[in-house]
C-alpha cells in the first residue's frame, strides 16, 4: 500500500484539481456552523426549562439529530461522486446521482452505525476493529452499486488481510487533524477558526479514504489474479 506522506500529497493534489469543490466547500462551512450554533442553543435553552419543556426540546433535539445524519451522509455521498467524475463534471450532475443514491446510502449508514455500536458495546476496542473493517461502505455503495449488507461485507472482504495498514493510516490523518484543530480552538477568540478547518477537513479526508480504497482493491484484484494464475498451472 502506499505510504501515509504519498496518500497525503495525492489527496491535495485532487483536492486542487476539482473546481467543483468550492461550492461543495462552502456547503460544508454553512453546515458545520449551522449545526454548531443550532446544539449551542439547544444546549442553552435546556438549562433554562421546567421537565416537561425539556421532554419538548429532547424531541426536538432527537429530530435535528436525524437531519443532521440525513445531511451528513448525503454530503459523503455528493464528495464520493466528485471524486470519481472527471473535473469539467457539473455540479448539478454532481448532485443529481448523489439524490439518486441517498436512499441506498442511508441503509448502509444505518448498518454501519449498528454494527459500530455494537461493537463500542463491548467494550471499544471492538467497536474500533468493526469501525475500520466498514470503513468503505459508502465507497462501495457508491462506485460498486452495492446495497445494504453487500456493501458492508464488500468493506469487510476489501480491509481482510490489511486491517493494520488502513488504522494506522486513518489513525494519523486523524492525529494530525486532532493536533491542528485544537490548535485552533486554542488560539481562535470566536471559534471560527476551528470550524473553518473542519470544514476543509471533510472534502479532505474523503478523497484520502478514496485513495487507500483504490489501493486495496488494487492488492484485491492482483491477489484474484495471482490465484487464478496458480489456478490454472496446476
Amino acid at each position: 500500500m502506499k505510504n501515509f506522506t504519498s496518500l497525503v500529497k495525492e489527496s491535495f493534489k485532487i483536492y486542487s484539481e476539482k473546481k467543483t469543490i468550492w461550492p461543495v466547500l462552502l456547503i460544508c462551512l454553512i453546515g458545520v456552523l449551522a449545526i454548531s450554533s443550532l446544539y449551542s442553543f439547544l444546549g442553552n435553552v435546556e438549562e433554562n426549562v421546567e421537565l416537561t419543556q425539556l421532554v419538548l426540546w429532547s424531541f426536538l433535539f432527537f429530530g435535528i439529530t436525524i437531519i443532521v445524519c440525513i445531511a451528513s451522509v448525503f454530503l459523503t455521498l455528493i464528495l464520493i461522486v466528485l471524486i470519481i467524475k472527471s473535473p469539467e463534471a457539473q455540479l448539478k450532475d454532481i448532485l443529481r446521482e448523489s439524490w439518486l443514491k441517498l436512499g441506498q446510502g442511508l441503509g448502509v449508514f444505518i448498518l454501519t452505525m449498528l454494527f459500530g455500536v455494537l461493537g463500542i458495546l463491548l467494550f471499544i476496542i471492538p467497536g474500533i476493529v468493526i469501525g475500520i473493517f466498514l470503513c468503505f461502505s459508502l465507497y462501495i455503495c457508491v462506485i460498486e452499486n452495492k446495497k445494504g449488507m453487500d456493501a458492508l461485507k464488500g468493506s469487510w472482504n476489501l480491509v481482510k488481510g490489511n486491517w493494520w495498514n488502513v488504522f494506522w493510516r486513518v489513525f494519523l490523518l486523524n492525529i494530525i487533524f486532532s493536533a491542528i484543530y485544537f490548535l485552533f480552538v486554542a488560539i481562535s477568540v470566536y471559534g471560527i477558526l476551528p470550524l473553518v478547518f473542519q470544514s476543509l477537513f471533510i472534502p479532505f479526508n474523503i478523497i484520502y479514504m478514496y485513495l487507500v480504497y483504490l489501493d486495496l482493491k488494487k492488492i484485491a484484484e492482483n491477489k484474484t489474479q495471482s490465484e487464478s494464475v496458480i489456478s490454472a498451472n496446476e
